[in-house]
């Protein structure tokens, strides 16, 4: 459906511009996240104005052009704003003269998204007396969250003896309230389908039998509610069970063997990102011919969800699943349709029968860290793989069909060439196929400027962005407004930017990504000065160049783990941007601490391998208490001065050990000994003895408690501990 409104402005006749021509514009409406196409016309020749777009949320996109040299202008307006639904307003605003034009559009919700569709509830637990209601609510919504209105919501359980509403139809928030009863004890799984599609929350409900506790029913081995519930009242801290996943990030018509990447993230009881999972997930698809990523196992640093860039391709037309699985428990999974149509590179299927070869992967470049190969094999049973002149596995055994499946270990940056022989007889070989791993950011970033870098007030001026190697996107901040740069040639991308009304230098800070999805900012590339040198003595506001370092971390944090410390801090800051933060710490043992020994050497290092502000440090005894700093380092290497210290111990460690040992009623400080550290006078007249000294003395960590069994041994029925003071 399109509308198009087309608005004439009057003609005004303004001193040193001549008559003002009259300007049209029309913009057709479209769906949530789809470009749309507009058209300006009646403008003067090459003329420079602004587009602005008004979203329904209230917030504004300013862009820049220019009219042919007929006075128009025909272009699409980019998806990436267009993913709220409603009513849009959109401006052409002409400089000098005064004139604009103005148009209203619409921007409709897309399909149902299964996976941003979620179903609520209210309780988690209700009596089986099939008198008490669970509440709950289902919103139904399309990819980007936007509500769909009037759409038929089929109520599902696990269980026949639950009862349900019929079908209910979606309101004006896209949502539907209903409740849920049983009269027999148990966990409930609940689900929704609408329109043939099924909610991929399904939230889990216990009806347990009257005057019983609700963690009786359903918690020895469902894994769902019961545990929830019982973790609620005999666990401290939060339960994140994992139930499913999440597939985002893929739009739903896709080309064969177009290089897509997806979006996965653990979702808990809740719906909710369990941002500590750490399983490992595998990938399958009814495309037999699909390539897909290899296993994944997540760590703490994902917190829950991880990219995979470009690593899935589909090759078989019409509708296809993608599914995700854990590999320790398959009932936890995830699944998304798309619809796969002719596009990209054709189709390469032998004919006939192929004595030997490799399906997956298909030659190019990836930013992969394994790679899983594929094959078939009617020739031999026993398969060699090799990578170049290196062999990665031999005896590889193949299925009943002739099938084989290798996963790599973890593969170089560079050129890999893969080729399978029968094992015992290697004249019988696959064809080679080879991939490009590329793992590294775009670098050598080049700005070109038009017609230079110093710009008059309020002027247009065109921006130029290259790097060393061919880019797929690139996004610029500038005066406040981010700026999606388009395509150009010879690999660089281009755009106009409007210079600000105030005189000052601004910088011009770009994020560039290559065709691989690997990404990089320049924090500060370049500086554009707005007014000519001398117009606005006083008045420029400079931005330096020079590397200055980081501010030292702040609001330095440590929570205790089992056998581990987990730190957590504020960001620094830097004029040129945080590349990493270094971990020092120091860690005493329990006999140092109750010897009294203040020293920290912080001769241990950790380093994150970006800017994150949470880290944590394993394995730490419980025996031991550590002392931290974080150190923050930024892109040129300039390091800041230390945070303040804070003092770690994991929640295995005795109580003495975290009241720090000190037994004196003193308020020692870290470490737990007097004040005056190792070999310092504490005013009782004597000279400190060496800390190391006193252990060896003493017959180092176990001294303290040869002294309780001494006791035990020849007290008379009362335990005296004494601490010898030396």
């Amino acid at each position: 459906m399109k509308r198009c409104f087309f608005f004439f402005l009057s003609i005004l006749l303004l001193p040193g511009v001549g008559h003002a021509q009259n300007a049209w514009l029309s913009v057709s409406d479209t769906i949530a996240g789809a470009s749309t196409s507009f058209r300006a016309s009646g403008l003067l020749d090459t003329e420079k104005v602004q587009l602005q777009l008004h979203r329904p949320d209230g917030t504004e996109i300013r862009l820049a052009t220019q009219a042919d040299d007929q006075g128009v202008i025909e272009e699409d307006l980019f998806g990436l704003h267009l993913q709220q639904s409603g009513d849009y307003t959109f401006e052409v605003l002409r400089q000098g003269i005064g004139l604009s034009a103005s148009t209203d559009f619409q921007v409709i919700p897309g399909g149902i998204s299964a996976y941003r569709s979620e179903i609520r509830t209210q309780e988690l637990s209700a009596p089986a007396d099939q008198t008490t209601k669970i509440p709950f609510e289902v919103w139904v919504r399309d990819a980007f969250g936007n509500p769909l209105v009037g759409k038929s919501v089929q109520m599902l359980s696990s269980r026949n003896e639950d009862r349900l509403p019929e079908s209910l139809v979606t309101d004006s928030l896209g949502s539907i309230q209903g409740v849920v009863t049983s009269r027999t004890p148990g966990v409930s799984v609940l689900s929704a389908v609408v329109e043939d599609r099924v909610l991929f929350t399904k939230p889990e409900v216990v009806f347990y039998l009257p005057g019983n506790l609700p963690f009786a029913v359903g918690s020895s081995d469902t894994a769902g509610v019961g545990d929830f519930l019982k973790a609620q009242l005999f666990d401290s801290g939060q339960l994140q069970q994992v139930v499913s996943f999440s597939i985002a990030d893929i739009a739903s018509d896709v080309q064969t063997d177009q290089h897509l990447t997806v979006r996965v993230a653990a979702r808990d009881v809740g719906g909710g990102v369990a941002s500590q999972y750490t399983g490992t997930i595998r990938f399958s698809s009814s495309d037999d011919r699909a390539q897909l990523p290899a296993d994944y196992t997540f760590t703490l640093e994902d917190q829950g969800e991880h990219v995979f860039y470009l690593s899935l391709t589909f090759s078989t037309l019409g509708s296809q699943t993608l599914n995700i699985h854990e590999v320790a428990n398959f009932e936890i999974s995830g699944e998304k349709t798309v619809n796969v149509v002719s596009g990209g590179p054709p189709q390469n299927i032998p004919g006939g029968e192929v004595p030997l070869e490799i399906l997956t992967p298909t030659p190019g470049a990836y930013q992969i860290r394994r790679a899983t190969i594929t094959g078939s094999a009617s020739a031999c049973t026993d398969i060699k793989l090799v990578d170049g002149p290196t062999v990665l596995v031999e005896g590889l055994a193949t299925d009943l069909a002739g099938n084989f499946v290798y996963q790599t270990p973890t593969l170089g940056e560079g050129t890999h060439e893969f080729q399978a022989l029968c094992a015992g007889d290697e004249t019988v070989a696959s064809e080679k196929v080879r991939i490009q791993v590329d793992r590294s950011p775009p670098t050598d970033f080049q700005f070109h400027f038009s017609p230079s870098e110093t710009v008059d007030r309020g002027s247009t001026f065109q921006f130029h962005f290259s790097a060393n190697e061919d880019l797929s996107a690139v996004q610029c901040s500038f005066g406040g407004t981010l700026h999606d740069l388009a395509p150009g040639v010879d690999g660089a991308f281009a755009g106009s930017l409007y210079a600000p009304n105030t005189c000052g230098d601004y910088p011009v800070v770009c994020t560039a990504m290559d065709v691989l999805g690997n990404e990089n900012e320049e924090p500060q590339g370049t500086v554009i000065r707005v007014c000519k040198p001398g117009e606005a003595d006083g008045q420029i506001n400079q931005f330096p160049l020079e590397n200055q370092p980081p501010s030292a971390p702040t609001n330095l944090q440590a929570e205790s783990g089992i056998d581990r410390v987990t730190l957590f801090w504020s960001p620094a800051l830097d004029d040129k941007g945080i590349d990493r933060y270094r971990i020092e710490f120091s860690c005493l043992n329990l006999a140092s601490i109750y010897q009294g020994e203040t020293g920290l050497i912080f001769d241990k290092i950790n380093e994150t391998p970006d800017d994150r502000t949470q880290w944590y440090v394993s394995p730490i005894r419980d025996d031991e208490k550590c002392f931290f700093r974080v150190v923050a380092i930024d892109t040129d290497d300039a390091e800041s001065d230390p945070s303040d210290v804070v003092e770690g111990v994991t929640l295995g460690a005795p109580d003495d050990i975290i009241g720090g040992g000190d037994d004196d009623g003193d308020d020692d400080g870290p470490g737990g000994g007097d004040d005056d550290g190792p070999g310092g006078d504490d005013g009782d007249g004597e000279k400190d003895k060496d800390p190391e000294q006193e252990l060896e003395k003493s017959g180092g960590s176990y001294s303290t408690w040869m002294l309780l069994l001494v006791a035990l041994l020849f007290g008379s029925g009362m335990v005296l501990m004494t601490r010898r003071q030396e």
